[in-house]
């Protein structure tokens, strides 16, 4: 069967669900909901076959590009799909499955019967300046119950309006967020900022319609986004602030720097910033039952919060704020559960192939902090996932499977989960899988650098070295001050980059602790230099054993990789770098596969590694599994 996708336009209908391929968005009679890429290709191939069974074997071949494996995957997305349309026992299915056969779509499909909603930009008309002239606002033209109903109009049809009925908790799976916020300015620093970073104020508009995060009339927005220059620090960083509600209380204040930034890419920072803290400060609101005039101080922690859980280099901060947080409002049993989900969501860390010894420690306040935030039945939902990633660190390999896998990205305490179900994908070898779910996940929140940062590794460690390199090259746009994606950038060309010079040039930037074994190795790539020798003695063994592998000195790469600790869990994801592939041809490399539980998870779950399906390697994987 030929896939005839093509044949479909962006926008079509399944019935009464409107589909946005393009959006990743289905609408149903229920509400939006964004789907991940893949699972959008499932819904659009048998759409595009409607009324036909298509096989699992066309699904799988057409959209993970396998030849076998990726039953598990197509599987969870048809559950996922299911799931999306409502449909329960007792109602018809509008995916039905044909035994030992594939799938079949039964319901009409054909050409969207609306037009694409039309977006609010900043500017939509030439002929109409809905930019506010000053940042001040007069304060006495406001209709609040004029506002409130509004809001709650178009929150209702967005699916949202429990954000504003008791802050009770949801089971929404809307992603896309409405534009609740004006974006203020005066004309004088805008006219300053458009002669600093040309293109920055029709940027503005094209990433807002992007993200629909802003809206033209000041008077119905629930935020207000401030941007100034800091007068008390010369020029080239403006002061961010985001203020909510009538009273315009400060939520949250942040300088950005303008230096070394387009317009463009300024005004991509601001967009995403602002998306970010309004979806994560409201999903905390609302799934803590918390009303934002409750207390001064702890709004503003929450969005703090919000932001330091989105930057990549500062998780030990992260677990330090939420633990204030819930010691500073012990009343608040809801801030117990979020430290708690924020405990459980790292992945087990490794510290020179040795294991995490504060794990053990984690894990049990994570338990008490669940225990005390169940005496609030309003809590139920955040409760709930927080014992699961619990269980989920407690388990092994096969079970932490059936306990992440139908994890999702809609609000930012899931989000968490998301990152240590990606992780598990890694461990496993599934880096494919890995790959979309981050990818998935990254388009929903692309303010999280954490997340672009596991995006980019996991393309390295899949060989895909110039996709790793637009990755974070894109993320190096809105994060230019992270050392870390700084640092993997620079490594990446080293490592596996063929511009001599490009490599000359990052050992130049290199730290001074790693530095001379960059260097070393440099020379030992590029001009046949000697062999790497304790210049890098004082580096990972992780690091290590993979440029040992991509010099092709695999003798000391396995002494390395053997010492590993496998109670290290983590560390297991550096087993499916791509320069390790001609390792798995060895039983010394399975035997370290089985310490870590690998061969067991592969034969219990039915799955097999990403290393199983390319040349060379499926005979062993069927003679090992």
């Amino acid at each position: 069967m030929n896939s005839t996708r093509s044949e479909l336009p962006n926008r079509y209908r399944i019935d009464d669900i409107e589909v946005d391929q393009a959006g990743l968005r289905v609408e149903t009679p229920t509400g939006a909901v964004t789907l991940e890429p893949k699972v959008m290709q499932v819904l659009t191939e048998l759409a595009a076959h409607a009324g036909d069974v298509v096989t699992r074997q066309h699904l799988i071949e057409t959209i993970w590009q396998v030849s076998f494996g990726g039953d598990e995957s197509l599987t969870r997305a048809v559950s996922l799909l299911r799931k999306t349309f409502g449909e329960t026992h007792g109602k018809r299915s509008l995916i039905e499955t044909v035994p030992r056969r594939g799938y079949r779509l039964v319901a009409d499909v054909g050409a969207s019967g609306n037009a694409a909603p039309k977006r609010q930009t900043l500017v939509p008309d030439d002929n109409v300046d809905v930019r506010p002239a000053e940042t001040s606002r007069p304060g006495g033209g406001r209709h609040p119950i004029l506002i409130a109903v509004v809001l709650a109009g178009v929150l209702a049809a967005l699916g949202l309006g429990a954000l504003y009925k008791n802050r009770t908790p949801t089971d929404s799976s809307v992603t896309v967020w409405p534009a609740l916020a004006s974006f203020e300015m005066s004309e004088a620093d805008r006219s300053a900022i458009e002669a600093d970073a040309p293109g920055f104020d029709g940027a503005l508009a094209v990433y807002n319609d992007r993200l629909r995060v802003f809206i033209p009339d000041s008077e119905l927005s629930l935020y207000h986004v401030h941007l100034s220059p800091r007068s008390d620090d010369g020029e080239g960083v403006y002061q961010f602030e985001l203020l909510r509600g009538e009273d315009d209380d400060r939520v949250f204040q942040r300088d950005l720097p303008l230096a070394g930034r387009s317009g463009d890419a300024f005004a991509e920072r601001v967009v995403v910033l602002s998306s970010h803290l309004m979806k994560c400060g409201e999903s905390l609101l609302n799934g803590l039952s918390i009303s934002p005039m409750e207390d001064g101080l702890l709004v503003p922690m929450l969005f703090e919060l919000c932001d330091k859980a989105a930057r990549f280099s500062v998780q030990e901060p992260l677990e330090m704020l939420s633990e204030q947080l819930s010691t500073t409002f012990p009343d608040k049993h809801g801030l117990k559960a979020v430290h708690a989900i924020i405990l459980m969501s790292q992945p087990t860390q490794h510290r020179f192939g040795q294991r995490d010894a504060l794990m053990e420690g984690k894990v049990a306040s994570a338990k008490a902090l669940l225990d005390a935030a169940r005496r609030q039945p309003e809590l139920q939902t955040v409760v709930e996932l927080g014992d699961r990633l619990v269980r989920a660190q407690e388990a092994g390999l096969a079970e932490q499977e059936e306990i992440l896998s139908d994890v999702s990205a809609r609000n930012w305490l899931e989000l968490q989960a998301i990152k240590l179900r990606a992780t598990l994908l890694k461990r496993t070898g599934r880096l494919g899988e890995a790959e979309y779910v981050l990818s998935a996940a990254s388009n929903l929140w692309p303010n999280d650098e954490e997340l672009r940062g596991s995006l980019a590794t996991t393309l390295i460690a899949e060989g895909k070295f110039s996709e790793a390199n637009d990755s974070l090259s894109s993320a190096l746009r809105l994060f230019g001050d992270s050392m870390v994606l700084t640092s993997t950038a620079e490594v990446t060309a080293i490592m596996y980059g063929e511009d001599e010079e490009a490599a000359r040039a990052g050992v130049a930037r290199a730290p001074d602790f790693y530095r001379p074994c960059m260097a070393a190795f440099r020379a030992a790539k590029f001009d046949d230099g000697p062999p790497v020798k304790d210049q890098c003695d004082s580096l990972d063994p992780v690091m290590r054993s993979r440029m040992f592998a991509l010099l092709g000195d695999y003798d000391r790469s396995f002494a390395l990789i053997e010492r590993f600790d496998p109670a290290a869990a983590g560390i297991g994801v550096a087993l499916h770098y791509s320069e390790f592939l001609e390792l798995w041809k060895q039983d010394r490399m399975w035997d370290v596969a089985a310490r870590f539980g690998m061969v067991d998870y592969w034969k219990q779950t039915n799955t097999r590694p990403d290393m199983c399906f390319g040349e060379g390697h499926s005979e062993i994987c069927n003679a090992k599994l």
